[in-house]
Parts: structure tokens; sequence; C-alpha cells
């Protein structure tokens, strides 16, 4: 027992958590000392001690790595997704490029030189559709390509239809970058030939005037920007209706898409208007990230 004489408060310091017994006995004015007492008293552990605290943030630690791995198998879902999205369009426009139709007309053109014992024109035309195909072929191994060997692509199929319309129209190509750019940049595949087809097959066959098809290549900060404007007929039918994209177009719109999330305005296909508001053609633009 310690003597605390007179004083009826104890303080007791730096007690660890746990159960504890206080035993005191007292005396009174005569002298004659008490039986001892027990007092019990507990200690709480701190609440950031306790199981119920461990039991929580093991259950929130638990919560969180589930939602993250979640989130990271469907962003890897996603991606795959979007992945297996484009190698989809990638093989379409390949087919859009290189259809039957495309295929079949440019062999009768052949077939059709050779029969009018033009040589000189049906070896041409061999020629440039042979190095077209082996082009088409290549790129179609690959998701990037040179923008210097996609310009000579689109150049050879222009070459080619030129032909096979018997110069019907006319093209210009105008480069705004240097030979550096480019040989460095490079682009996914088959986007721009589509374009152009459109151009030739729905403007400028159906146009009563000799075709001219204009094609700029520049670059902004972190866009390629390529515009193909022609003078055909426009995006009207018959019944003057304006008509949505042809197919070519629209995996080259979703293409885009998926290549620039950010910007809504990657690709833009429109008529173009004289002063008297009639259509005097067509002009797509596209916008390519570098």
């Amino acid at each position: 027992f310690i003597d605390v004489n007179s004083s009826r408060t104890l303080n007791f310091y730096q007690l660890s958590s746990g159960k504890y017994n206080f035993k005191f006995i007292a005396e009174n004015e005569n002298g004659i000392w008490s039986e001892p007492t027990i007092l019990s008293f507990t200690i709480l552990l701190p609440w950031w001690k306790t199981w119920w605290f461990y039991t929580l943030i093991g259950l929130a630690i638990s919560f969180f790595t589930y939602l993250f791995m979640r989130r990271r198998l469907q962003i890897q879902r996603k991606d795959a997704s979007l992945k297996e999205e484009i190698r989809n369009l990638e093989k379409s426009a390949l087919q859009a490029q290189m259809n039957p139709h495309f295929i079949f007309n440019s062999l009768n053109s052949i077939q059709k030189f050779i029969l009018l014992n033009d040589k000189e024109e049906a070896s041409e035309y061999l020629s440039k559709f042979a190095t077209l195909i082996r082009l088409n072929l290549k790129a179609s191994n690959s998701t990037l390509v040179k923008l210097t060997d996609e310009v000579k692509l689109l150049k050879l199929y222009l070459e080619i239809e030129k032909l096979r319309f018997k110069y019907k129209f006319d093209y210009v190509f105008t480069i705004k970058i240097n030979q550096e750019d480019l040989d460095n940049i490079q682009i996914p595949p088959m986007l721009i030939q589509p374009i152009i087809e459109n151009s030739i097959i729905h403007g400028i066959a159906n146009s009563k005037v000799d075709g001219l098809i204009l094609i700029t290549v520049e670059k902004s900060k972190e866009n390629l920007i390529i515009s193909v404007q022609d003078n055909g007929i426009g995006l009207v039918d018959n019944n003057n209706i304006t008509k949505s994209n042809s197919y070519g177009s629209k995996i080259t719109k979703r293409r885009l898409e998926l290549l620039s999330s950010e910007n809504q305005n990657s690709f833009i296909l429109k008529n173009l208007f004289d002063n008297q508001n009639q259509i005097i053609g067509t002009l797509a633009i596209l916008q390519i990230p570098i």
C-alpha cells in the first residue's frame, strides 16, 4: 500500500491498455482501518489499434483493390476491343480499296486496250495496276506506312483511274511539307484512298464537265491535314437529296474517330456551293494524329 495522506484523488499515468485491479484501504478518524476494497477497471485500446479497425482497413483495401483490378480489366478489354475494331476496319479498308469492282474494271480496261491493239496503253495500265496491287498488299501487312509511300500509292491509283476513265479528269497534288517530314511521318494505311475514290466514282464520273481533283497535304502542330476537293456533282442522289457517306467514307471516319478520340472534327465531308447556292463539288478534310 502507498500512503496518499489526505488526498482523495489518485492519478495513474502511462498505463497501457488492459484490465486492472485497484486495491485500497481507508483509515477513519479513530485510527481503524477498513477491509481492503478492490476496484476493477479496464483501459481500452485506441480505436486505431482495435480489431474492428484493422478489419475495416482490410475490407477497404480489398474493396479498392477489387475496383482497381476491375477497372484495369475493363480498360484492357476496351483496348483489346478497340484494337480488334481497328484491325477489322483496316481489313475492311483494304477490301473497300481493292474491291472486286475496281479489279474487274481494271482488268476489263486492260483487255479493251489489248482488243483495240493499243499495246502501249495496255502495257502502261498493266504495269501500274501490278505495282498498285503490290503496294496494297505491302500496306495491308503494316499498321503504319510512310507518308511518302502513301502519296506514291495515291498518285498511282489516280493514274490508273485516269486511264480507265479516258482522261475524263485531272488531279493536282500540293505537298506543303518538306521531304524530311514526308519520309519520317507515318500514318495508318488506306485512309485517304476511299475519299479520292468517292470523288471519282460518285462525283466526277457522273459529271458532264471534265473533272479536277485537288489533294493538299499539310501539317499542323499535332495533325497531318489532308484535303480532297473535286468539282463533281456533290453529295446528292438522282432526286437531288443529300445522301449518306459511302461505305469507304464511313470506314475512314470511324478509323479517324478511334485515332483522334479528342477531336470531333477529324473527318469533314461537305458540299461546295457557288454564289447562286448551286453545288459545284465536294470537299473532304482528314486530320490524322502525327
